[in-house]
Parts: structure tokens; sequence; C-alpha cells
């Protein structure tokens, strides 16, 4: 079974509470997934929308342990904190292997990240890249996102090895690919795994 990845986006309103809350559901989310990537926002494009605190790139074991999680009596009993510490964006979907390009080993300390969220064209090709940018991950979204304006077909994570710069010229990096309110970019830098 595959894995499910889901891109969550959080603006922080109570940050010592949102700290209780990662304390005590890390051993509980585990059993399900993992974070694979937690980023910090420099830049926003796209969709009218507050630059986020914090971008989470995270994945679930299977299917079933989206239910699992959100199911687990454990969970459930701290869930509560989140709700009152964040507001939240998110977006679930499924790894498109055939889009993924080859990474080197990971040291996200050294790449600045730019996260897309958009639509596939017509013919099913997708938004043209910014130069010098390297795809970690491609997930093809499968069920409605919560909090966007729109609904998009992919999320797409890259990166340049450039932590100090940004991604590319400021207006390539941010220009809509495909319309204006139908897309997101997000310029972060990597702060954890």
């Amino acid at each position: 079974m595959s894995r499910i990845y889901q891109l969550v986006l959080l603006w922080l309103r109570d940050p010592d509470l949102f700290g209780q809350y990662q304390v005590a559901a890390a051993p509980v989310a585990a059993r399900y997934g993992a974070a694979e990537r937690t980023l910090r926002p420099v830049r926003v494009g796209g969709v009218d929308m507050p630059l986020p605190d914090v971008v989470n790139v995270v994945y679930y074991d299977s299917p079933a342990a989206v239910e699992g999680l959100n199911a687990d009596p454990q969970f459930q009993a701290v869930v509560g904190m989140r709700t009152a510490s964040v507001d939240v964006v998110s977006a679930f979907g499924v790894p498109d292997t055939g889009r993924l390009g080859p990474v080197d080993p990971p040291t996200p300390a050294s790449r600045r990240y730019l996260v897309e969220m958009s639509h596939l064209a017509a013919d099913g090709s997708m938004p043209i890249a910014p130069p010098g940018y390297r795809i970690e991950r491609t997930v093809l979204v499968d069920r409605p996102a919560a909090g966007l304006p729109f609904q998009p077909d992919l999320i797409r994570i890259g990166f340049v090895d450039d932590a100090t710069g940004h991604v590319t010229d400021t207006g390539a990096a941010m220009s809509a690919p495909d319309g204006a309110g139908r897309w997101l970019r997000i310029e972060a830098a990597a702060t954890g795994p």
C-alpha cells in the first residue's frame, strides 16, 4: 500500500500550547507516519493568504493510517490543543513516483525550498519549474483540500542548493503559472528533518 502525504500550513495563535500539543501527539502520530520535512516560510505568492509560520510535509504509512490516527483515542484526547493553538490549511495526496526526480541524500539546511500547490494543465502536464529547481516530491491531491480557496491537483516540493538566496529571481519564483487565485507558492528554509 502506498504512503499518503499531507502538506500542512500552520499559523500559530498560541505557540506554547501548540508546543504542548506536539509533545503529547508525537508518540501517537509516530505509530501512523512521520514528518518528512519542516519548513520556515519566507515568502508566499498566489492566493491571497498571510505567510504561514510553519509548513510541514507529513506522510502516513497507508490510507488506513490516516483514518487510524484520527480515530485513535490518545490522539482525540490531545487534538483540542491543536485546534485551540493554530489555524491550519492542508491537502492530502498520493506520491507521483513517475515525476519524482533523483535527489541526493537530504541536506535541508543547505537548501532553499519552494512548495507549490496548483493545477495540472489540460494535457496532464505540470507547471514549468523555475530554473535550477530540483523536485524532491510530487503529490497528486486525491481528496478535498481544507482551507484553500481552490482545489489543487498537485503539490510539488522542490529546492535549490542555496539556503541564503531566493529560489530564483523574485518575479519568476512567485509569478502565476496558470491564473490568479488558482495556485500557491511558498518559498521556505528547512528547520527540521
